[in-house]
């Protein structure tokens, strides 16, 4: 008769007890590493942990779960722009000979990315005090420039997008600079340009063709869009502004003469006027009204009168005084 062994319930518990453990712990050891090798670092960590639950003692477990946690606390500083704590956790990993060599290869790339756009920003910030200097030097159109280039930096690297309020704000600021400088520079063109003496300034000669009367205007003028009743022109230069036209006369009231028209342009002045003349069928008068020279002539003829009125800061008569003249002196009425 054979004889059958008595087996302990407790000892084979244990046995099998101890062969789920292994089986477990094997299990989330690959999936670990599995992880690893697709650079899920978090997801590594949490099989890692759960090894070691299985096998507290075992070191490679403890290796790599310290890899994992250490590479995953260096993206998650590198995704928050935290470079220097992304770059000690990351050295940390190349130092220590027991990582994986596959594990030290993607920290140095990443330390290599984190030097790169290091020396974007510093490249950037290097450009941005260049151009505030510049525009402190009011070298505004190269800081225009600059900016453009600094712009365009911005388009090609997303970790400079937080500049780019900081550049729009400072291209604003240039133009609206620039266009001060422009205007100012019309205003010292506008005084220099006569003060070459009124021999060297240059006419044109607009004839009216509805009223037949013909004024010289210096060469530098503009001219306005003319008014569609042919009237007249208006000429401008900075803050000046000369305006030629004609008129019919003796039409609302008859036996018009020059008086009537100076009274009623005497009358009209708010100021004090600075002269005054009447002669013939002429009348000319002069005033200074909040810092502008007026000049005006009329001509009063049979059927049409002519006027041409020029106005211009008192800063700059000395210039246009001699311009004025010559206009006044060189006008053809077509008030004949």
């Amino acid at each position: 008769m054979k004889s059958f062994r008595y087996i302990s319930p407790f000892i084979l518990s244990a046995v099998l007890l101890s062969a789920c453990t292994d089986d477990a712990y094997k299990e989330a050891l690959d999936n670990g590493v599995a992880s690893l090798g697709q650079k899920d670092y978090h997801q590594a960590a949490l099989y890692f942990e759960i090894a070691l639950k299985e096998n507290s003692k075992d070191a490679d477990a403890k290796s790599y779960l310290a890899q994992a946690t250490q590479m995953e606390k260096a993206l998650n500083a590198l995704n928050k722009a935290d470079y220097e704590q992304a770059f000690t956790a990351l050295t940390e990993v190349i130092n220590d000979a027991n990582n994986l060599q596959s594990i030290q290869e993607e920290a140095k790339q990443y330390v290599q990315e984190i030097t790169d756009q290091q020396q974007i920003i510093t490249e950037f910030d290097q450009k941005m005090t260049l151009i505030q200097d510049l525009l402190a030097k009011n070298s505004y159109d190269e800081g225009l420039a600059k900016l453009e280039e600094a712009q365009a930096d911005i388009a090609k690297h997303e970790l400079l997008a937080a500049k780019q309020a900081e550049v729009v704000k400072l291209i604003e600021q240039t133009k609206d600079a620039l266009t001060n400088v422009t205007d100012s520079t019309t205003v010292t063109e506008q005084k220099k340009k006569p003060e070459q003496t009124v021999d060297a300034v240059k006419f044109k000669v607009y004839q009216n063709g509805r009223f037949g009367f013909t004024i010289q205007y210096p060469e530098y003028f503009s001219l306005d869009t003319p008014p569609d009743n042919g009237d007249g022109q208006v000429f401008r230069y900075g803050d000046v502004t000369l305006t030629a036209y004609g008129s019919n006369t003796n039409i609302v009231r008859d036996n018009e003469t020059v008086e009537m028209y100076f009274d009623e342009k005497l009358r009209s002045i708010p100021v004090e006027v600075s002269y005054q003349k009447v002669n013939g069928n002429t009348y000319t008068v002069s005033y200074i009204e909040n810092g502008m020279i007026t000049y005006e002539k009329f001509f009063l003829g049979p059927s049409v009168s002519s006027t041409f009125i020029i106005t211009y800061p008192e800063s700059i008569r000395t210039p246009y005084d001699d311009v004025t003249s010559h206009i006044a002196n060189t006008f053809v009425s077509g008030a004949q």
